[in-house]
C-alpha cells in the first residue's frame, strides 16, 4: 500500500476529512453537507446503492437519513482497512472479485430489477480509475442479464403458463430427472449447436459408445445429420419454434430430459423415456406440484439457453468429467448455428446492427463478435460454475467463440486421449434406472378439475371488481363498496392463486404493474387516486385475461387425458 498516502485533516467545521494523495475525497468546509447533496441528486426509490469509495462514511449516513435501508447498500473500497473506521451495518468490499460482487449485486436486485445506482465518493474515480471502472462493467453486466431476464418472462409468459399446464400430464406419468442423480461415471459431452460444432462432430461419432451425450435443444437435428444419436435431449425453450426443430426427429433410443415450461407438443409426440424437471425459480410451482399432485422434479439453475441447464443436468447426473463443445456464444465465422441447423444462416452488416453486437475476448485470445444475449448465457454458465461443487474437472472444448471465465479450455482431442479413452473397454449406457411410482390419472383429473373451479370464483370476482372501479364516481377516493370489493377479491386470490399452476403468468404481470406505477413521492390525494386507480385497473384486467388463458389450457389438458390410452384402460 506504499502507492497511497492516507491522512486524516479537519474540515473547516471541525470534522474529520481524508486526503489520499493529492485529493480530498470529502469538502474543506462542511463534509456533512456535501454528502446530503450528492444524495439528494441520486436518491431514488427502491434502489440498490453501491458507494464507491467510504472515506469517513459522511455518504452512507447520508443515504441511512433519508430511510434507505442498509441491507440495500454496498460499500466498495480498495483501501478499506488502511482507514481509521470501521463500518457496523453495510457491506463493505475491499478486493474487487468480478463473480462474487456480481452475484451480490444480483442477490440484492430483487425480483430480476436493474435499479442500482453506483455514487462515488469525489476523486475516488481519479485515486482508482482501473477499480471503478470493473465496478461500472459488472453492474452493467448484472443489469443487462437482469434485462434479458425479464424481456424474456414477459415475451413467454402466457406460452409459459400453457406449457406447465399442459406439461403437468406427462410429469405425472413421467419420471424425474431425480433417477439419473450421480448414475453415471463416464465422461459427459454436452453439445450446443454453435458454428465451431461441425468440426468436432468426427471425434464425437467415434467416441460416441463410450461417453454420455447431452444435446442441447435443436442440436440434435445437427448430430442425427451426422450419424449420431444423443444419449438425452435436453429442452427448454417455450416457443413454438422450439416444437418446429423436434418435429418429424427420428431416434431410436434418445430419451428427453424437459423443463415443464418447454413446449408441450415435444412431450405430446416423443415416445421414448421422458424425465422432467423445473428451474430454481420454478420454487412456489414446485411446492404446488407436491401438495396438490405428489410430485417433486428437482430443481436446476438455469440461464438464457438450454445449454445453461444442460450443464446442471450433466453435473447432477455424473461424477466425471464434463466437456463443452460447440458453445461459441459467437458468430464464429460469420455463422449463427452449426451444419443442420433448421436456422442456421450466415450473418451480414444489417444482421450486426439488429443485434448489437460487439466484440469481446475469444476463445484463443482473440477478438470476437457477440451480442447481448449470447454474453448473458456466458454470465449464467459463470456463475453456475462458480456455485458448482463436482467431483471431477469441466471443460470448454469448443475451440472457438469466446472465452468462459473459470472454465478450464483444452482441445477436444487432448479430452478424449486424457478422459475417453480410460474407458474404451466399457460401455457408456448400461447403467440401471429405478422407476419412479406413478401417479393415479384419476387423482390427476379430480386435480385439474377443482382448479377449474377455483378459476370459475376468481374470474367472477375479478370481473365485477373491474366493473366497480370503473363506475367508482370520485376522483378523488375509492367509494366504500369498491374497496369492500377489493378487499374481497384480494383475500380471495391471495388463497386461491398458491393452488393453481399459474405462477408464471402472475408474476410478470405483478412485477410489471409495479414497475410501470411507482410510488411517487409528494403525490397529492387527487395524484395518488388517479396513479392507484391506474395500476389496479391495468394489474386485475391482466389477470383476468391470464386466468381465462389457464382456465383453457386446463380444459385442454382434461381432454388430453380423458382421450389417452392410459385412462381408457384405468
Amino acid at each position: 500500500m506504499t502507492a497511497y498516502k492516507i491522512e486524516v485533516q479537519q474540515s473547516k467545521n471541525g470534522l474529520a476529512i481524508l486526503k489520499i494523495n493529492d485529493f480530498f475525497i470529502h469538502s474543506k468546509y462542511d463534509p456533512h453537507t456535501e454528502a446530503e447533496r450528492i444524495i439528494s441528486k441520486e436518491l431514488s426509490l427502491d434502489y440498490v446503492y453501491i458507494l464507491f469509495g467510504y472515506g469517513m462514511g459522511y455518504l452512507k449516513e447520508a443515504l441511512l437519513q433519508q430511510h434507505v435501508a442498509k441491507e440495500n447498500i454496498i460499500i466498495i473500497d480498495p483501501v478499506y482497512e488502511f482507514l481509521p473506521v470501521e463500518e457496523q451495518e453495510c457491506t463493505v468490499i475491499s478486493k474487487i472479485i468480478k463473480m462474487e460482487l456480481e452475484n451480490m449485486i444480483s442477490d440484492k436486485l430483487q425480483n430480476l430489477s436493474t435499479k442500482i445506482k453506483v455514487i462515488c465518493t469525489p476523486n475516488y474515480d481519479k485515486i482508482f480509475p482501473k477499480e471503478y471502472n470493473d465496478v461500472l462493467k459488472s453492474v452493467l453486466d448484472v443489469q443487462i442479464v437482469h434485462k434479458i431476464s425479464v424481456n424474456t418472462a414477459n415475451r413467454y409468459a402466457d406460452v409459459w403458463q400453457q406449457n406447465y399446464i399442459h406439461n403437468t400430464y406427462h410429469a405425472f406419468k413421467d419420471n424425474t430427472i431425480k433417477v439419473l442423480n450421480k448414475k453415471y461415471h463416464h465422461p459427459i459431452i454436452i453439445a450446443s449447436g454453435g458454428p465451431s460444432l461441425t468440426k468436432q462432430l468426427p471425434l464425437l461419432k467415434q467416441m460416441q459408445n463410450k461417453v454420455i451425450i447431452l444435446a442441447a435443444g435443436s442440436t440434435v437435428n445437427s448430430l442425427l445429420a451426422t450419424g449420431i444419436e444423443p444419449n438425452y435431449i435436453v429442452t427448454v425453450d417455450a416457443g413454438v419454434e422450439n416444437y418446429h426443430h423436434f418435429q418429424n426427429i427420428q431416434v431410436k433410443n434418445s430419451k428427453l430430459l424437459y423443463h415443464l415450461g418447454s413446449h408441450y407438443k415435444i412431450q405430446d409426440e416423443f415416445t421414448n423415456q421422458k424425465y422432467s424437471f423445473l428451474e430454481l425459480i420454478d420454487l412456489e410451482f414446485a411446492k404446488q406440484l407436491k401438495n396438490l399432485l405428489g410430485l417433486e422434479p428437482p430443481l436446476m439453475r438455469g440461464g438464457g439457453s438450454v445449454a445453461n441447464f444442460a450443464f446442471s443436468i450433466a453435473a447432477y447426473m455424473t461424477t466425471g468429467p464434463i466437456a463443452f463443445i460447440g458453445q461459441d456464444l459467437a458468430y464464429t465465422n460469420n455463422l449463427t448455428h452449426a451444419n443442420n441447423n433448421k436456422y442456421s444462416q450466415a450473418i451480414d452488416d444489417n444482421y450486426k446492427k439488429q443485434r448489437g453486437m460487439f466484440e469481446v475476448e475469444g476463445y484463443f485470445g482473440d477478438k470476437v463478435l457477440t451480442d447481448y444475449a449470447f454474453y448473458s448465457m456466458k454470465k449464467n454458465f459463470e456463475i453456475t460454475n462458480s456455485l458448482l461443487v463436482h467431483e471431477s474437472p469441466i471443460f470448454n472444448c469448443t475451440e472457438g467463440g469466446l472465452c468462459i471465465e473459470g472454465i478450464k479450455q483444452c482441445s477436444f482431442d487432448e479430452f478424449y486421449k486424457n478422459f475417453v479413452k480410460p474407458f474404451e473397454d466399457s460401455v457408456a449406457e448400461s447403467t440401471e434406472i429405478t422407476e419412479e411410482k406413478k401417479g393415479d390419472l384419476e387423482e390427476y383429473k379430480k386435480a385439474l378439475n377443482n382448479q377449474l373451479q377455483m378459476y370459475d370464483k376468481l374470474i367472477k370476482e375479478m370481473d365485477y371488481a373491474i366493473l366497480l372501479l370503473t363506475k367508482n364516481r370520485s376522483t378523488i377516493a375509492f367509494e366504500p363498496n369498491v374497496v369492500k370489493n377489493l378487499n374481497k377479491l384480494d383475500k380471495l386470490a391471495e388463497r386461491l392463486i398458491p393452488q393453481l399452476f399459474i405462477q408464471r403468468i402472475v408474476e410478470p404481470i405483478t412485477l410489471d404493474v409495479l414497475n410501470k406505477y411507482p410510488a411517487k413521492k409528494y403525490e397529492s390525494q387527487e395524484e395518488a387516486y388517479i396513479h392507484i386507480f391506474a395500476k389496479n385497473k391495468d394489474l386485475y384486467t391482466r389477470l383476468l385475461v391470464a386466468l381465462k388463458h389457464a382456465k383453457q389450457y386446463t380444459i385442454e389438458t382434461l381432454k388430453k387425458v380423458e382421450e389417452s390410452s392410459e385412462w381408457k384402460q384405468s
